[in-house]
């Protein structure tokens, strides 16, 4: 500590060296050293070694374990090596998960640990690495590696490099020599703050640094592979870095309790002790099962990631202006990164050449190092502080006390005169409590005069409790503040109660007796109204907190003054929640012109009997939109001055859905008068349809598609109040499309889409169908919608005649083709013409006429001539028609002939099958009329 320039210049030494290192070495040749990444190939089981390339080899992308491996405790491995010569080839390869022999061209050239793995041999997590040497012609063949493991971690986890012994060498080293330098500073460091430690041992806080350090540099030596070339030991070095990295966890928490401030300091010494226990567990764990120790350490990385978050928690009302926080904190992240990335290198969820956890270690030892640097800078610039603070009193000291007697002389006079002067009445008391001295102003309020109050005990003389001392006894209470006013009462001479506020100073004399000063100042009528104002306030505080109103007083520049609790039933916020809200922060126009119009009519001398009305929509706290109505006025106090700007709120948003909903309703209405005079032809004129759409603002295009929406929905049956409500909700809907007008009618929605001039033929109108379909299953799931297309036209004397094919399209298309929403009145086929007589009797007594014998012998025999006779007529040969039904073709044959029976007719004739065929199709459509529009209905 004396010499504060050695440790700096020994760190720029050690940065220097590793700067000079990096750029003397650069860049590393790929031919001297390179990551064998691409061309793996992988097999499960055991194969002979002597002919590893016979079989089927799969393709292997990534480290780790491969695909497929059902339970196999063997793993081939295999990769072409480079074809370029080196000289001394190697192959260098980490985290291989179990025992290893490598061969090429049949040859084992490298083996570690016993092929086959025995049961229950122990997963060595940190596995050594493996410098493997190879023959001198190897580049260009192939390299095979036999695994073998004991547990489902099998393969080879790590990268695995190759060139000639001098480069890898020459790799290797270079991040070598960085770490060794890492590792000398980290330990130089712990050392030192230790033999600070052991001079003087009040500095605990260097205690935790150099454990810290020290446990970083040993977590630090266990990542060189030179730590298994000293000593080639792979379960030692495993549980070496459990043991060191679970331990550091412990003393960087340890230093944290020279950071927090005192109120987190206990939990922070049980969150330590905690840590303790926690590793302690976690070492036990890793003793008895070395296969626990991937779960351990992951435990152990998710545990240092919660400690991390409590760290940040602790610290986080100091990292605004507390450097050691700052440090501490930031320390701690790039370490919390550095191995973050680790971990997940290591588990395999990223690949990355190198580890750099030490560098996450480096910066956290550094940062705890800068803060034990700033203390110790602020310790001494405080001690030099101190010293010539400590001169300048001295220098002023002498001076000060010449001037302090002579004030104290003038003091004391003053002292007499405000004693004996003073409008409140004050008495002195020894520490007996007895009276010693009294002023006019006693005489005045109690009534006994100085001979008869000095020598008696205050307590007898204004009748005071003897089992409740007040402030006159602040003696026999230290713990109690003096000079803090009292409201008590106290008697009279003649008997009477007198409500007095009392205030208690004990003090010393010059010749050190003790004493108490006490002074009394009558308040009887500030005790009255003080307890008029507290009935008062109670009251209008108990109407305010009952009101289903907020009631609100705010400043003129919108500061809020009082707000009621009803606000939390309002609006879902406490007072506290709504007013941290970020829109308070900022002026509300339209508030803001509000109190503009009664602060102007306030200036101007005019008192409002009406306030102002101010409706705005709010979100409350579970995000809902709410609609407030305040009333604003000025709020003026007892002489009229104006207090701020009085409001009462209320929730209005009922109101609101019922004037939105009446206004809907209100526009369907006209809306569906409107289309329905247009069908029924009370709108000759084109000019007369037009002016009645403008009026009613209704989008009627010159060129437009007419579409019928069939609108079916499982819940509701057609014609229920449910079914009603859907269609308003579909017409609604498509209303506030642009380009859209539709209007409700029986069974569905009519609607009208804009198309674009010059008419663009059938891909225009399928557009515009296809966006009304698009729109209306988004916004009503689970509803079925046909949507039928009329052909086009660009008169609307026509529109009748368009609607009408419109609803038969609708209807048509979705029993021809039930895949498909949108149907076209010009792809309906003869259908159109069957539809339009189907709702006729006319069509009921055809019907009749020619398949009723058919329809009777099926109800009375319970046979199915009917559906037969179906697919005579729309399928060829017997052989089909009886494959579809599943039937012989003699019982079609035989059915056949019945039919021809029944109905005296011959199948065979062409007249005879085209009657019966228009017959089933009318009978079809005529089922599937009921509730739409018929040439009758029209």
């Amino acid at each position: 500590m004396r010499k504060s320039w050695l440790m700096p210049v020994f760190i720029c030494l050690t940065l220097v060296a590793g700067l000079i290192l990096l750029a003397f070495y650069g860049e590393v040749d790929p031919a001297n050293h390179r990551f064998l990444t691409n061309d793996w190939e992988y097999s499960w089981g055991d194969r002979d070694p002597q002919h590893p390339e016979a079989g089927e080899w799969l393709p292997k992308q990534g480290s780790g374990r491969p695909e497929g491996y059902n339970g196999q405790n063997y793993l081939w491995l295999r990769v072409p090596l480079p074809p370029a010569s080196v000289k001394t080839p190697t192959v260098f390869t980490e985290f291989v998960h179990q025992s290893l022999q490598v061969y090429v061209d049949g040859t084992a050239v490298y083996q570690y640990g016993p092929m086959p793995v025995p049961p229950g041999e122990k997963l060595r997590l940190w596995l050594p690495y493996h410098i493997i040497p190879l023959p001198d012609d190897a580049p260009g063949k192939m390299l095979y590696f036999r695994i073998s493991s004991s547990s489902p971690s099998i393969g080879i986890f790590g990268g695995v490099e190759y060139g000639p012994m001098w480069g890898m060498y020459k790799y290797k080293n270079m991040i070598e020599f960085l770490k060794f330098c890492v590792f000398s500073l980290l330990t130089a460091a712990g050392l030192w703050s230790l033999i600070v430690y052991l001079y003087d041992r009040k500095k605990t806080v260097y205690l935790a640094f150099a454990a810290n350090a020290l446990c970083g540099a040993g977590i630090l030596f266990c990542t060189t592979y030179s730590s298994f070339l000293f000593y080639p030991n792979p379960d030692f070095w495993n549980n070496w870095i459990i043991v060191t990295s679970l331990s550091w966890k412990i003393v960087w928490l340890q230093f944290l309790m020279y950071i927090v401030t005192d109120v987190w300091r206990r939990t922070v010494r049980r969150l330590v002790w905690l840590t303790v226990a926690f590793s302690c567990l976690q070492m036990a764990a890793a003793v008895m099962n070395p296969l626990w120790i991937q779960s351990v350490m992951v435990v152990n990385m998710v545990y240092s990631i919660g400690c991390y978050l409590a760290v940040l928690y602790f610290c986080r009302s100091q990292l605004r202006f507390n450097r050691e926080a700052q440090l501490y904190a930031g320390g701690i992240s790039v370490w919390m990164a550095a191995s973050t990335v680790d971990a997940f290198n290591i588990v395999g969820v990223i690949h990355a050449h190198l580890l750099i956890g030490w560098l996450g270690q480096l910066a956290e030892t550094s940062s705890l190092a800068a803060i034990l640097a700033l203390r110790y800078v602020s310790t001494r610039s405080r001690l030099q502080r101190y010293a010539q603070e400590l001169e300048e009193l001295a220098a002023t000291l002498e001076t000060k006390v010449t001037e302090r007697t002579e004030k104290l002389s003038i003091q004391k006079a003053c002292l007499e005169q405000l004693f004996a002067n003073s409008p409140d009445a004050i008495v002195t008391l020894d520490p007996e409590y007895r009276v010693t001295k009294v002023n006019p102003a006693f005489t005045a309020l109690f009534g006994y005069t100085a001979r008869e109050a000095e020598g008696r005990s205050i307590g007898r003389l204004l009748c005071v409790p003897g089992d409740t001392p007040a402030e006159e006894h602040i003696l026999d209470c230290p713990d109690r503040a003096s000079g803090v006013p009292l409201d008590i009462v106290r008697r009279h001479k003649d008997g009477n109660s007198v409500a007095i506020a009392l205030t208690a100073f004990p003090f010393v004399t010059e010749s050190g007796e003790t004493g108490v000063c006490a002074v009394y100042r009558d308040i009887s009528r500030w005790a009255l109204t003080k307890r008029n104002l507290m009935d008062s306030e109670r009251k209008y505080r108990l109407l305010a907190e009952n009101l289903d109103a907020v009631v609100w007083l705010i400043d003129f520049d919108q500061r809020p003054i009082y707000i009621s609790p009803s606000l939390e039933r309002l609006t879902g916020y406490t007072l506290t929640e709504y007013l941290r809200q970020p829109l308070l922060k900022e002026k509300n126009r339209r508030l803001q012109a509000a109190v503009d119009e009664v602060w102007d009519a306030y200036r101007q001398g005019k008192k409002r009997d009406t306030p102002v009305v101010l409706e705005e929509e709010k979100r409350t706290r579970d995000g809902c939109l709410i609609w407030i109505e305040s009333t604003v006025n000025i709020a003026y106090d007892e002489n009229g001055e104006a207090l701020g700007i009085l409001g009462v709120s209320r929730d209005i948003t009922a109101r609101k859905r019922t004037e939105k909903l009446l206004s809907l309703a209100y526009e369907r209405k006209r809306l569906n008068h409107f289309f329905n005079d247009l069908l029924d032809g009370v709108l000759p004129f084109e000019q007369d349809i037009y002016n009645r759409a403008r009026q009613l603002r209704v989008n009627l295009p010159q060129s437009f598609a007419v579409c019928f929406c069939q609108v079916e929905d499982s819940r509701h049956s057609a014609g229920s109040e449910g079914q009603d409500m859907l269609l308003d909700e579909v017409a609604d809907r498509l209303n506030r499309q642009d380009g859209l007008a539709a209007w409700n009618f029986s069974g569905g929605i009519g609607v009208i889409c804009r198309l674009p001039l010059p008419y663009g033929g059938r891909q225009s109108e399928q557009a515009e169908a296809a966006l009304c379909l698009k729109l209306l299953l988004e916004e009503f799931p689970g509803v079925r919608f046909s949507i039928g297309v009329a052909d086009y036209s660009t008169s609307l004397a026509d529109f009748n005649n368009r609607f009408r094919h419109a609803v038969t399209a609708a209807r048509i298309g979705r029993r021809r083709r039930e895949d498909s929403c949108i149907q076209y009145y010009e792809e309906c086929g003869i259908d159109e013409i069957f539809d339009n007589f189907a709702g006729t009797r006319e069509a009921e007594a055809f019907v009749r006429r020619v398949l009723g014998p058919l329809y009777d012998y099926d109800r009375d025999n319970g046979t199915e001539l009917v559906e037969t006779l179906s697919h005579i007529l729309s399928r060829g040969t017997l052989r089909e028609i009886a494959d579809m039904m599943h039937i012989h073709p003699k019982t079609i044959a035989a059915r056949k002939q019945r039919i021809e029976q029944i109905l005296n007719i011959s199948l065979d004739s062409f007249e005879e099958r085209m009657t019966l065929g228009a017959a089933l199709q009318i009978d079809k459509c005529r089922l599937d009329s009921g509730g739409v529009l018929t040439p009758a209905e029209s």
